[in-house]
């Protein structure tokens, strides 16, 4: 079955409409209202788990508040990455 087939799930919608309505990243003001009913839509949907609709809750709480799109990446953190290293033992053995 090709994957043009394949009917997405409620989950992914709802991704889909989340990611279109933030896209340029618009100004709170502008999509707030579409925010909340996408918001709205996740709590109240059966098709979703706990983890989907919190998925879908923390990003639209995040938008709001500013911190979406804030937080660093696995990219940004490369410089961060330190070789971890073994603490000596001083020859004891415990």
């Amino acid at each position: 079955m090709p994957i043009e087939n394949i009917t997405p799930d409620a989950f992914t919608l709802l991704l889909r409409v989340f990611n279109k309505l933030v896209a340029n990243m618009p100004p709170v003001e502008q999509i707030k209202a579409e925010l909340l009913k996408l918001k709205q839509s996740a709590i109240d949907s059966t098709e979703l788990n706990s983890r989907q609709t919190d998925a879908i809750v923390a990003r639209v709480d995040n938008y709001i508040s500013g911190v979406y799109g804030n937080t660093k990446t696995a990219e940004n953190l490369g410089h961060e990455k330190q070789e971890k290293t073994i603490p000596a033992s001083n020859g004891k053995v415990k």
